[in-house]
């Protein structure tokens, strides 16, 4: 039924084209994660009083807010929860800092509080590579901190003013990782400021509020013992019902190294060749596969020394050969194999997680060109080979899948010539061509 596939296919690209334009304009809005920010090492000294905590009036709902493109005709809203992260982190390091803390909120009165402490949010800055750029995400933080007295006489007051920085990951995003470094230096910075400060120790000493060493973090539980051969499944009996488990306690959000390739690279490739012929010497060119080993050595970010083995096969045809005798006949096309030892230079632009180069070098082949035939029957060949110098130049580009690995392709184009004798009805021919192969690169270290 044609007609009714026609019409099929046809609703099926009016209702694509519906949608298309139905998603015109429209913007989806994407929530960052931010992971706990944890201090470490922890406080070493606890001040023995009870702290009422105070946040500026919404606080939780600031957030960084960035628009950039979508898919189509879509854009996308990214918002990363800066002031839920501040929160956080207070409500994990407070309680380490003072004896007792309790939450107050913007109205409440301060009662049963040997002071107050007020957080705010002075000012904050997001910045996150788009595309390809190489550019680390950047947080800077600025937090403002002031404790008083419960009738609001001020006991000392400080800013601490903290930048975060994380290098991309190849896939996701790492402004999220960026907010949480910022947010734990500023909490070191808090609690060093805090236990430094002039003021906050004349005000202990005058209350007589002792500032003790602090104690140590619970541990967590040993694993518990196995099961010893034969010993009866953990459901048989009531007295086996596992009891509850305590949650792993969050590590600290720690600065990666930047994700570039290592100064040394090896790479294997695999691909097509495809000779270039020379017309009464090499006629009729047909590609086959092609291989390549090989290593990069980077003394500069931009600058790479390479070193590679290569292999490549191609056919021809047989049209140059000698006729074949009274009780010989030959095939119709002849095959090349070409194993080549090339050394050179490349230039690297260094664009993030891409890395896309160009460069060029010599190369030494080692060829031999190879026709098929019988006599009398009884198959057999006819074979030249030698050895000749050329040139190449390659292009390529290179993507950081992981910090050691890279995945990538490159094409390459041979200039070479070969005199294979009677083969190539005595004439030099073209050996070069066009090698294009998909490469994966271990770098180190």
């Amino acid at each position: 039924m044609p007609g009714e596939r026609w019409r099929a296919a046809a609703r099926v690209r009016i209702a694509c084209a519906i949608v298309a334009l139905a998603c015109g304009g429209c913007t989806f809005t994407h929530r960052e994660t931010i992971p706990q920010p944890v201090v470490e090492p922890p406080p070493a000294r606890r001040i023995e009083a009870n702290v009422g905590v105070r946040f500026e009036p919404g606080l939780a709902e600031r957030s960084g807010v960035a628009s950039g493109p979508g898919w189509g005709w879509t854009s996308v809203r990214s918002v990363t929860p800066v002031g839920r992260s501040v929160e956080a982190l207070c409500d994990r390091l407070l309680p380490s800092v003072f004896a007792r803390t309790k939450p107050l909120s913007a109205t409440a009165s301060p009662e049963g509080v040997d002071a107050v402490l007020d957080v705010r949010l002075a000012a904050f800055e997001l910045r996150s590579p788009s595309g390809f750029d190489a550019t680390a995400c950047r947080a800077s933080i600025a937090l403002g901190w002031e404790l008083s007295t419960p009738t609001g006489e001020p006991i000392a007051r400080w800013t601490t003013e903290t930048v975060g920085e994380q290098q991309p990951p190849p896939l996701g995003s790492c402004i999220g990782d960026a907010v949480a470094l910022a947010l734990q230096d500023a909490g070191r910075a808090f609690v060093d400021r805090l236990l430094s400060d002039a003021a906050v120790r004349a005000w202990t000493d005058r209350r007589g509020i002792a500032v003790v060493a602090a104690p140590e973090p619970p541990r967590a539980p040993p694993p518990p013992p196995s099961e010893p051969e034969g010993a009866p499944e953990p459901w048989a009996t009531a007295a086996s019902e596992p009891g509850p488990v305590s949650p792993a306690a969050p590590r600290p959000v720690v600065k990666a190294a930047p994700q570039t390739p290592g100064a040394s690279a090896l790479r294997a490739a695999v691909g097509w060749f495809s000779p270039r012929g020379t017309p009464g010497a090499l006629d009729d060119p047909s590609g086959g596969i092609a291989l390549l080993l090989g290593g990069t050595y980077r003394p500069r970010p931009w600058l790479g020394v390479d070193l590679d083995l290569t292999y490549g096969y191609g056919q021809f045809s047989s049209s140059t050969a000698p006729p074949p005798g009274t009780f010989e006949t030959k095939g119709s096309r002849m095959s090349l194999s070409s194993l080549g030892l090339g050394a050179g230079v490349r230039g690297i632009a260094p664009l993030g997680i891409l890395r896309p180069w160009a460069g060029g070098g010599v190369t030494v082949l080692v060829s031999k060109l190879t026709l098929a035939g019988t006599t009398l029957g009884f198959p057999g060949e006819v074979a030249e080979s030698g050895v000749t110098g050329g040139v190449y130049a390659a292009a390529g580009l290179d993507l950081a899948v992981e910090k050691t690995w890279l995945l990538g392709g490159q094409c390459r184009w041979l200039f070479a010539e070969q005199d294979f004798g009677r083969l190539s009805a005595g004439q030099t021919g073209s050996i070069g061509g066009r090698m294009c192969v998909a490469a994966v690169s271990r770098t180190w270290p």
